[in-house]
């Protein structure tokens, strides 16, 4: 039968000593990293929602905006007499 010499743990180091653990620390490189995947990634989901929206779009009529109500507004000001298409064409 083998024994282990006096004074050691498990690990193999003498009962005296200390085993210090570091945190590992990442680099300026792999924050660079980081920052342009989340970045890539968000600029991905932001075209799949607007390919989503418009192809929504084309089937369902998304109703008048306040974006179209002020612009109508504002052609109506510049423009006087002049009729606007309000119905939806698919």
């Amino acid at each position: 039968m083998t024994t282990a010499p006096i004074g050691s743990g498990k690990s193999g180091m003498p009962s005296g000593a200390t085993r210090t653990h570091r945190k590992a620390r990442l680099g300026p490189a792999r924050w660079i990293l980081y920052f342009v995947s989340v970045m890539a990634i968000a600029a991905i989901a932001t075209q799949i929602y607007f390919f989503v929206q418009i192809g929504i779009w084309t089937r369902v009529n998304p109703g008048e905006t306040a974006f179209m109500r002020s612009d109508a507004w504002t052609l109506a000001k510049t423009h006087p007499g002049i009729t606007l298409q309000r119905t939806w064409v698919p």
